[in-house]
């Protein structure tokens, strides 16, 4: 004959006998009183599979949740109901609970505040949908706690008994029809009666694989076998039995020493690591503390290694909280975690809940049995806002995430948890005690994964990882951004979620950046000739028999190129693609064929827009000068390197960036009188781009543009004065699309989801700055000039609008 104690106090234990002969458990429950699960407050089952959230309710910050509501958290913090979990707020000396053997009380630690349940509460999660399996003496289903809450009994009927509504209660009475709150007060339940299955490991494995079987994410089990002589079978005692009796199988260990047969045993633990494929499983310790390790029944996959992953042990402990919620004084008043540390959590199991005197009826205790049912309802929060990570993750996140920084808590030893998460434990306290808000929120570095798994992809932190708009595409790739959960992952593989568009940097260059607006640094192009022994400060190099010249451009040769392909003027240095270049070399020849000018150059610079980019080309220009009329027509091949027409990314979205540019050129000018000149200039060009191995899945050709228009007037009123007026349009992509595949998600095998994201180059705007500059010489070594420029749908963005003005005085001496 089996037996099975509660995990409640030794004054209050209860023990359960096996009701009917173990052959007799493997079909069918035994006859006697109790409600069925469909009786009551309950209703019928769903449909298998209830698992069906969806990651769109996922946690999105780094904190809380997209519909956290801290008022709402707030609220349930001074609810009624949680008040009511402590005796209406009231909190016993510790000498109340456990007689004597304590005298350090009272403790104001109310149980639900003490695992900040507040916080999970406050962003609406509840368990909704979920199964939570009980495995207990009995259940009063019809009371008014369990009102409305879907319910499933193993064996067709459950029995009444105190401790097992109590233990329900804890999980998921329901707020609208009683005094008290469940932990996942949204979550049904699956019953297994002990008063009528009996405790055989045969019947038990069957009822295991039932709640498996609705997908259930956890399992409560407070409760545990006694030997034959109806003392705690601890988890030492099987051990020495094992080792005096040179036997290897815990199946053959147990079977000896409480009964029924190696098979049930077996079957037992195979459905016990079936369950953890879809659940975990929580079982309180002995609440024995004269105890100095682990009772066998939770200790089971210390002797059964097959079943470690998602289980968790919980210990029992009384606390006292500051206005933070963090533990000032803590007492454990159950066995210790023991050889269970690594996957063990505490938690205070002092709480009111249903009883099964009547249907309105409440009663207080304290213990393991109570402590238990707070984990395993906490899971179901877990599981509910980590919908794809598997049950081990669940149960690691809760013990990674436990609060251990209280005077009590000895260092024990250190669990790695993997990427760089490692944690003390205590023999006494486990991993420490539950909280959820730490368990809700990213533990370690969050980081985007770039690859198929979690396993084996490549880890990027959030601040290095972005996409560099650049000012040619305004806010185009924004746009195609926002709106798109991009999953991102701490380092227990957690998934969280933030808006596409918190990865993009706006680089366009703003109207205070204007060539009109006069900066007290700037420089002019350093022209340096090739003599004969190599670089000097002098005119180009020219052979005037042969009609050619050549010269070399230092650091200024974009703007010098700029200035030669009719592209720039005092107001504008942005109309074309070579406004990407900075700190440009160029090589120039010139011919003159008679009736024009041929130029042909190349150039090499940095990028503007990155330290690790570069821009280089050839290209040619043909000048014609019809008296009243000078015409330059020009073309340039290009190549960019780590940018895409001045885009810029991490190598999250590319491993490498390459470009090739070929852009044509047509610039004009003309003389209307001695001191007025009109003067215009347009690009047009395409990009083909090549994209990397990261998010950014394929470039389509662009095209792009830019142009001026201006007027320049001199010698107006002031001694070698210049007016100059422009409107001009910065470089624009006019055409394009490009492809990323970014992370939506995972599955709970780690493999990551991705959804293809098409971005439209074309910005919403076109930019026009409407630039005026006005300079002259005060005497013959100064120089005051004075610039406005106001920008319509600035930065390429509809509707934006901006203005500068600016003004230098240099004097030389």
């Amino acid at each position: 004959m089996m037996t099975l104690s509660a995990r409640i106090p030794d004054t209050h234990r209860v023990r359960l006998a096996v009701a009917c002969p173990l052959a007799a458990l493997a079909l069918a429950a035994c006859g006697g009183g109790g409600s069925t699960g469909g009786d009551g407050g309950f209703t019928a089952p769903d449909p298998v599979n209830p698992f069906s959230n969806s990651a769109t309710d996922a946690w999105v910050t780094s904190t809380y949740a997209t519909n956290f509501d801290a008022v709402e958290a707030q609220n349930w913090f001074n609810s009624s109901q949680y008040a009511f979990i402590n005796n209406d707020g009231g909190s016993p000396t510790a000498s109340e609970y456990v007689g004597n053997e304590l005298a350090d009380g009272p403790y104001n630690g109310n149980a639900y505040k003490v695992i900040r349940l507040h916080v999970a509460h406050g962003a609406g999660l509840s368990g909704a949908g979920l199964y939570i399996a009980i495995v207990d003496n009995g259940f009063r289903t019809t009371h008014e706690a369990f009102d409305g809450i879907t319910g499933f009994a193993y064996g067709g009927s459950v029995a009444v008994a105190d401790h097992g509504t109590h233990v329900a209660s804890l999980i998921s009475a329901n707020p609208n029809t009683s005094d008290m709150v469940g932990v996942a007060y949204g979550a049904n339940l699956h019953l297994t009666s002990t008063d009528l299955v009996g405790v055989g490991p045969g019947t038990l494995a069957q009822a295991t694989a039932e709640a498996a079987s609705l997908n259930a994410v956890a399992q409560n089990n407070s409760w545990g076998y006694t030997d034959a002589d109806g003392n705690e079978l601890l988890l030492q005692d099987v051990q020495e039995y094992m080792a005096d009796n040179n036997i290897t199988s815990a199946a053959t260990a147990l079977t000896s020493l409480i009964g029924s047969s190696n098979s049930d045993w077996q079957a037992y633990f195979d459905a016990l690591e079936n369950f953890q494929n879809t659940g975990v499983l929580v079982w309180a310790l002995s609440n024995d503390d004269t105890l100095n390790d682990a009772d066998a029944t939770a200790g089971l996959p210390i002797l059964e290694p097959d079943l470690q992953g998602a289980w968790i042990t919980v210990a029992n402990g009384l606390f006292d909280l500051d206005g933070n919620l963090d533990i000032t004084d803590a007492a454990l008043i159950s066995a210790p975690c023991g050889q269970t540390a690594q996957f063990c959590i505490t938690a205070s199991g002092s709480t009111v809940g249903a009883s099964s005197s009547s249907n309105t009826s409440y009663s207080m205790g304290t213990g393991t049995s109570y402590a238990a049912p707070i984990v395993t309802g906490s899971i179901a929060l877990i599981a509910e806002a980590f919908p794809s990570l598997s049950p081990e993750e669940w149960a690691k996140r809760l013990l990674a995430s436990a609060y251990n920084d209280f005077a009590e808590f000895t260092n024990d030893g250190i669990t790695d948890f993997g990427n760089g998460v490692e944690k003390y434990y205590s023999e006494t306290w486990g991993q420490g005690v539950l909280d959820l808000e730490a368990a809700l929120s990213p533990i370690g570095t969050v980081s985007l994964v770039n690859g198929r798994d979690l396993q084996s992809g490549s880890r990027h932190t959030l601040s290095s990882s972005y996409l560099g708009s650049g000012g040619a595409f305004g806010d185009s790739v924004e746009r195609a951004l926002t709106g798109t959960d991009i999953a991102v992952f701490d380092a227990l593989n957690g998934d969280f979620y933030i808006d596409g568009a918190l990865l993009t940097r706006d680089a366009t260059a703003g109207t205070a950046e204007s060539a009109a607006i006069p900066r007290l640094d700037a420089t002019t192009t350093d022209k340096l000739g090739l003599g004969a022994w190599g670089l000097a400060a002098s005119d180009e190099i020219a052979f005037e028999d042969l009609g050619y010249a050549f010269g070399f451009t230092a650091v200024g040769g974009a703007e010098y190129l700029q200035d030669a392909l009719g592209l720039s003027s005092e107001n504008v240095a942005n109309a074309s693609v070579l406004s990407l270049a900075n700190d440009t070399t160029a090589i120039y020849g010139r011919y003159d064929m008679g009736f024009a000018d041929f130029e042909h150059y190349g150039f090499i610079g940095t990028h503007d827009n990155t330290t690790d980019g570069a821009l280089a080309g050839v290209g040619g220009a043909i000048a014609f000068d019809f008296e009243a009329l000078e015409l330059t027509i020009g073309a340039s091949q290009m190549s960019e390197q780590g940018g895409y027409l001045g885009m810029t990314a991490s190598d999250v979205f590319t491993d490498s960036q390459q470009t090739a540019i070929s852009a044509l050129n047509l610039a004009a000018s003309t003389d209307i009188g001695e001191n007025l000149a009109l003067f215009g200039g347009i690009e047009y060009g395409i990009a083909a781009g090549a994209e990397g191995s990261g998010y950014m899945s394929s470039l389509d050709t662009a095209t792009f543009s830019g142009f001026q228009i201006g007027a320049r007037a001199t010698g107006l009123w002031l001694n070698e004065d210049r007016l100059t007026l422009t409107a001009s349009q910065p470089l624009r992509v006019e055409t394009g699309t490009m492809s990323m595949d970014v992370p939506v998600g995972r599955t709970p095998t780690g493999e990551i989801l991705y959804d293809t994201v098409t971005a439209n180059l074309a910005p919403s705007g076109r930019q026009l700055d409407l630039g005026i500059s006005y300079a002259f010489e005060p005497n013959p070594l100064g120089a005051f000039e004075l610039g406005f420029v106001y920008s319509l749908d600035a930065g390429h963005i509809a509707g934006e609008q901006a203005a500068a003005l600016g003004a230098t005085f240099k004097q030389a001496f």
